[in-house]
């Protein structure tokens, strides 16, 4: 059976906590290891052939975890220059970066206030020990965490979102995807009847093709006067 009660579906990664461009620091980590380690070998070539095998892996039909998705990529790459393969540095230094981004400064108190509410919980492309490692170095408190790990489908794929529902136990209008991402988020919800509130804290122009959003916002704090109105309008 469908429950009436709305759910309210939060991004994470970018929506919630500040990201700072991870694949940016990713690269620059390659570049520099190759050009400390391997002084023969091209680093920005090898970089080229990290984000080649990546893009490979991403077209494969099978699922990865985003972890799993990376290290690849990084055994590909090292073993088709012939250098060793540095996992024991990579590894650690991107679950750093996926653990530890530091949460926008409105974000716990949004997400406290609508709980009083509405169920709120996480739906993100994320793997499950590492962003349920960040949302406890957070302190965030979620009444669910859904991931693309759980989905084995990353947003905007139409599957993730169906996972959640299937799981919320609710239809597509009585849910509320919220997040920074026009493609992932705005769009993949979008396209399933889903409510959407799109944060558009850089004020971007919605891209062509896009689903307008049901909601635009600069910031967290206006999400629950949006909804208690919404809602209320609805009910």
């Amino acid at each position: 059976m469908y429950s009436i009660e709305k759910v309210i579906c939060f991004d994470y990664y970018g929506t919630l906590v500040k990201l700072n461009s991870p694949f940016d620091q990713i690269k620059a980590l390659l570049i520099d290891h190759v050009t400390r380690n391997f002084p023969k070998l091209d680093s920005k070539k090898f970089y080229s052939g990290f984000f080649k095998n990546m893009a490979v892996l991403n077209s494969d039909e099978k699922f990865y975890r985003g972890i799993d998705l990376l290290v690849e990529s990084l055994v590909r790459t090292c073993n088709l220059y012939k250098v060793p393969c540095f996992k024991d540095i990579f590894i650690p230094f991107v679950e750093e970066l996926f653990i530890m981004p530091e949460a926008y400064p409105d974000a716990r108190g949004v997400i406290d206030s609508l709980k009083k509410s509405y169920q709120v919980g996480v739906l993100s492309n994320a793997d499950n020990y590492i962003i349920k490692k960040s949302i406890q170095t957070q302190d965030f408190k979620f009444d669910f965490i859904i991931t693309s790990e759980d989905a084995q489908s990353n947003k905007p794929n139409e599957k993730i979102f169906l996972y959640a529902m299937e799981k919320l136990c609710k239809k597509p209008n009585e849910l509320y995807m919220v997040g920074d991402s026009q493609i992932d988020d705005i769009l993949g919800a979008g396209r399933l009847g889903i409510n959407t509130i799109w944060i558009n804290r850089d004020k971007e122009s919605l891209k062509e093709g896009i689903i307008p959003p049901d909601f635009q916002v600069l910031q967290l704090s206006e999400i629950p006067y949006i909804l208690n109105h919404s809602c209320n309008a609805t009910s």
